[in-house]
């Protein structure tokens, strides 16, 4: 063998390990490379997840074992008596429970105003509007001009809040247990007139109630 052709193989050896080293420390890189990749894109996945830890220690609560709230009992309800009221001077201003399911209402009673004259008891009636003299007239048991003439009026224009006189019958204050129909027949009026002279609703009346008796 010549020394040329000698020289030729060695020379072609070396390049072959020179590649193979080249291709190994290539390979080394990559592998690196590789495993900071994962570590890197694990450390990523771990800072974004949430921190389970303060889970851990909460526990697991059934929503069916959760007491509610007690709700507030509703106040009891009670029934109101209610008390038909002679016209529109009484005002109710207390209450005051008498039972379980009943309240007593106590009401001051305004007397009507009135005075009596060589012609009679005369009631002073506060004019409300709407009123007409023919209205008023009629409420009381008076005729129209006998009310004009009573009051000094040329004309029957009214005006509202002024007092007006009329003629009435009677006073009379009620007394405990009285009825409406024992009261009509002591003084020969009926009891439909007895109730529109007052504004009552209804015969119930409560006792030191003053009614107005018209005269008729």
């Amino acid at each position: 063998m010549s020394f040329s052709k000698v020289k030729g193989q060695k020379s072609g050896n070396n390049t072959l390990f020179f590649i193979a080293g080249f291709l190994s420390v290539v390979l080394l890189i990559l592998v690196f490379l590789s495993k900071t990749s994962e570590s890197s894109v694990d450390q990523l996945i771990q800072s974004a997840a949430p921190d389970s830890s303060a889970y851990a220690s909460q526990e697991l609560v059934n929503p069916q074992t959760v007491e509610k709230p007690q709700e507030e009992e509703a106040p009891e309800k009670k029934k109101v008596e209610i008390i038909p009221l002679a016209d529109s001077t009484v005002k109710v201003v207390s209450g005051e429970i008498i039972s379980s399911d009943t309240v007593k209402v106590s009401i001051p009673v305004e007397k009507p105003k009135t005075e009596e004259t060589g012609e009679g008891k005369i009631y002073f009636y506060k004019i409300k509007r709407g009123d007409t003299m023919y209205k008023i007239a009629a409420k009381f048991g008076n005729k129209p001009a006998d009310v004009m003439a009573q009051n000094g009026l040329t004309d029957m224009g009214l005006q509202a809040d002024k007092e007006i006189k009329v003629k009435i019958k009677a006073l009379h204050q009620v007394a405990d247990g009285e009825g409406l129909k024992a009261i009509s027949e002591k003084y020969s009026v009926s009891t439909n007139s007895i109730q529109v002279a007052n504004g009552l609703s209804s015969d119930a009346l409560a006792a030191g109630v003053q009614l107005i008796i018209p005269l008729k």
